[in-house]
């Protein structure tokens, strides 16, 4: 196993770009979601596999929808750190989602 793995920022913008349309293309521009709580890892514990999480703590999609909202409005607060926010937001509307797009045909307005 590689010590690094490297990312490739033009790869996640064109996939992201590619899955936002194909959303969109599914019937409209906000995803509703029928669940806003999920079980969430601290940092230190989500990527340590020699143990399992001890403390798991409680997130919740609407209050990293309001850290996002805030960032659209200030951009120069935006953090790397955010990516968090939107990949919890991204994992909720992901896991809600069949493979073809069709079981979002009424979660999308």
């Amino acid at each position: 196993m590689p010590e690094y793995t490297r990312v490739d920022l033009d790869l996640l913008e064109v996939t992201f770009s590619l899955l936002l349309a194909r959303l969109r293309d599914a019937g409209g521009s906000t995803v509703r979601l029928d669940r806003d709580y999920y079980w969430s890892i601290p940092d230190d514990e989500v990527f340590d596999l020699s143990s399992p999480p001890e403390n798991l703590g409680i997130g919740q999609v609407t209050e990293c929808l309001d850290w996002l909202a805030a960032l659209r409005v200030n951009q120069e607060k935006a953090l790397p750190y955010h990516l968090v926010n939107l990949g919890d937001v991204l994992r909720a509307i992901g896991a809600r989602t069949t493979p073809d797009f069709s079981g979002l045909h009424s979660g999308i307005e």
